[in-house]
């Protein structure tokens, strides 16, 4: 079921944590990307946190899909953090996360957000 793909794609990295088989930046992208279609932004960002402490190091798709997650649940701030964290990494935000983000402000109603997301 679509809905609990997010259950599915943590036990995936959890599983694979636990059998010292080092999940790759594609299944926690795919978790974190799936958490945000659940409707579970915070775990996005949990599963985020965990490659920034744990490794694999996290790339402009893993912030992307945290980003999104933070739209979808309309959290425009924790946008605006990400694309922060991202740029701190040496890690450009590209369109998507831009977009993402601006849709997120757009939606919280915050407009100067939108707009700052060019500055």
């Amino acid at each position: 079921e679509k809905g609990h793909a997010w259950q599915q794609a943590l036990h995936v990295v959890a599983a694979m944590r636990e059998r010292k088989v080092g999940p790759d930046v594609i299944t926690h992208n795919t978790a974190i990307s799936a958490c945000g279609k659940g409707g579970q932004w915070e775990l996005s960002l949990a599963a985020l946190a965990q490659m920034l402490q744990r490794g694999p190091d996290p790339n402009e798709i893993s912030f992307n899909a945290a980003i999104k997650a933070c739209e979808i649940a309309r959290k425009w701030e924790w946008s605006l953090h990400l694309l922060e964290a991202m740029q701190c990494r040496l890690l450009v935000p590209n369109v998507i996360s831009c977009s993402a983000a601006m849709r997120a402000c757009v939606r919280g109603s915050v407009w100067q957000g939108a707009l700052g997301v060019f500055d």
